[in-house]
């Protein structure tokens, strides 16, 4: 896991695919968040248990998938806390709807789309 910088507001990348992380990171910071990483579903349950305010999550993550994730984070959080999936794998919209998470397909959206639902996720958070 990565350290953050405790006077901005914490989001949760769970994620483990390094070069997207490295990216992700840079473009989270850009937009004002301290970014705590974990490289998979159950280092991110934990995490998401220490004050972020909103997380973006891979599918596909060892030892708890994205979509187990993302359900165990709704428990705890409620519907409000802000998530943005983002994931090569397709995902059933119904299943993002009812979760109130917000879908972006690797390799098919920008950096400036991917900033702009980070942003979004934030400002939602300070809500």
């Amino acid at each position: 896991m990565l350290a953050c910088k405790s006077n901005h507001p914490r989001i949760l990348l769970a994620d483990d695919d390094l070069e997207f992380v490295n990216v992700a990171i840079s473009v989270m910071e850009g937009a004002g968040a301290s970014v705590v990483h974990a490289r998979d579903g159950q280092a991110a349950v934990r995490e998401s248990q220490n004050g972020v305010v909103a997380a973006v999550v891979d599918v596909l993550l060892a030892r708890l998938d994205g979509v187990s994730l993302v359900e165990k984070i709704r428990a705890t959080k409620g519907p409000d806390f802000p998530i943005v999936v983002c994931t090569k794998v397709p995902v059933d919209p119904a299943w993002s709807q009812r979760h109130h998470v917000r879908v972006l397909r690797k390799g098919t959206f920008s950096l400036y789309e991917f900033s702009r639902a980070v942003r979004e996720a934030l400002q939602k958070a300070q809500r």
